[in-house]
């Protein structure tokens, strides 16, 4: 590692910002701690099975259950027991993706951030409408 990029990793690691969203997600700031989460390299393909279970879950509540399920005359009245779930656990691994990524001091991790809340969001707002479905 240059003196440069060591200088570089110091000043990230001192940013407010980054040390705010570290303790937020509970990970730790230890550089050797970065390196080995960084050598492993699972953080983007946590962020693929992440996103891929939330894109699950979207075209499970946008394709799925309202246009093929009702063409095809099954009931669904089962969304919410399958959606809320499945909601869940995509929240779940994006959490888990979110911090691997920060834990890796990977240098996408900002903008992965943002898609990962984006997403959140969306998956959220439906388990939201599943929950208030069964409510009713």
């Amino acid at each position: 590692m240059s003196a440069t990029s060591t200088q570089i990793a110091r000043n990230q690691e001192t940013s407010g910002a980054e040390k705010f969203i570290c303790k937020m997600l509970c990970v730790s700031t230890d550089a050797t701690r970065a390196e080995k989460v960084r050598s492993n390299e699972q953080a983007p393909r946590l962020f693929s099975l992440s996103i891929a279970i939330s894109g699950l879950r979207c075209i499970l509540s946008y394709v799925l259950f309202p246009f093929i399920l009702p063409f095809t005359g099954l009931a669904t009245t089962s969304e919410p027991y399958i959606g809320i779930p499945i909601g869940v656990i995509a929240l779940i691994f994006d959490v888990m993706g979110i911090r691997r990524f920060w834990a890796a001091k990977h240098k996408y991790r900002w903008i992965v951030s943002f898609v990962y809340l984006a997403v959140m969001i969306m998956v959220a707002i439906l388990v939201g409408i599943d929950i208030h479905t069964l409510a009713k």
